[in-house]
C-alpha cells in the first residue's frame, strides 16, 4: 500500500448534524453541481493561449542549452519558429491538443467535484458555527448572496484575475 500525503491523512471531526447540514448548504452554494467543469472550459482558452505563445515565443538557444549545450543549431530563432520549419502543422495540433485535454480535465475534475463539496462542508462545519452558517446561508438565500456564491469559484478564472496572477509568475518562478 502506498504511503498517502500527509495533508490526506488529517482526521476529520464530526460536527453536531444541524452545523453539518448548515455547511453543506454552503458548500452546495460555493460549488454548484458543473462549476468545476465550467471552470477548466472559462480557464482553457486562457490559459492554453498563454502557455503555448509564452512557450512558442521562447528563444530555443535555452533548450537546447540545457539539452546539449550548443545553440549553434537555434540560429537565434524561436521554439515556434523551429517547431514550424518541422511541422508545418504544429500551431493547430496543439491547440487541438490543449482543446481536448482542457476538455478531459474538465470531465475528471466534475468527477472530483462532489468530494471536494463534501470536503468544504466539514470544513466550513469546523470553521464556522451554526449562528454564522445560519447568517451566511440566509445571504446566499437572498438574490445577490445566491449570484456571490454560484459565481465565487469562477471569478478566480476571470480574464482579470488570470492576467494578474499570470504576471506575478515570473516574480514566482524566480523565487523558485
Amino acid at each position: 500500500v502506498a504511503a498517502q500525503p500527509v495533508f490526506a491523512q488529517t482526521e476529520t471531526v464530526a460536527a453536531d448534524p444541524v452545523t453539518q447540514k448548515l455547511a453543506e448548504t454552503m458548500a452546495g452554494k460555493i460549488i454548484p453541481p458543473g462549476s468545476y467543469e465550467k471552470m477548466m472550459k472559462d480557464m482553457s482558452v486562457q490559459l492554453a493561449d498563454t502557455i503555448i505563445a509564452q512557450t512558442l515565443g521562447m528563444d530555443a538557444s535555452t533548450f537546447a542549452m540545457a539539452k546539449e549545450g550548443d545553440t549553434s543549431t537555434t540560429d537565434g530563432k524561436t521554439v515556434g519558429e523551429l517547431a514550424a520549419e518541422a511541422e508545418p502543422n504544429f500551431k493547430e495540433r496543439m491547440d487541438i491538443m490543449m482543446r481536448v485535454t482542457f476538455d478531459e480535465m474538465g470531465k475528471l475534475m466534475s468527477a472530483m467535484e462532489p468530494a471536494a463539496r463534501g470536503a468544504l462542508a466539514n470544513v466550513y462545519a469546523r470553521k464556522y458555527t451554526t449562528a454564522q452558517l445560519t447568517d451566511m446561508n440566509a445571504f446566499f438565500a437572498t438574490p445577490s448572496g445566491s449570484a456571490f456564491a454560484a459565481d465565487f469559484m469562477s471569478t478566480f478564472t476571470d480574464k482579470e484575475m488570470m492576467s494578474a496572477m499570470m504576471g506575478e509568475m515570473p516574480k514566482v518562478l524566480e523565487a523558485m
